[in-house]
């Protein structure tokens, strides 16, 4: 009995789905019907994938606040040597 309480198995939502080349219009039916997940606002993500995108993010904001400091840092050297 001990066993079977620590084989949980967690059940998956799946929702009935037609492709749009599928589905005829003029009866309003699917003619290949299937299951498959059903649409999430954001997509699953194992920690690697989560790791690179952060990483992306974070190395893009990196490059961005570098080349600002080089404008500055140009800008001010070219005002003080005008005058």
């Amino acid at each position: 009995m001990a066993d079977d309480a620590a084989l949980v198995v967690q059940a998956e939502t799946l929702v009935l789905t037609c492709k749009v080349a599928d589905f005829d219009a003029t009866i309003g039916q699917c003619s290949a019907p299937y299951y498959s997940q059903p649409p999430t606002l954001f997509p699953y993500l194992s920690a690697v994938d989560g790791l690179m995108i952060s990483f992306a993010i974070v190395g893009t904001w990196t490059v961005g606040l570098v080349a600002r400091l080089i404008i500055r840092t140009t800008q001010l050297e070219s005002r003080s040597n005008s005058y």
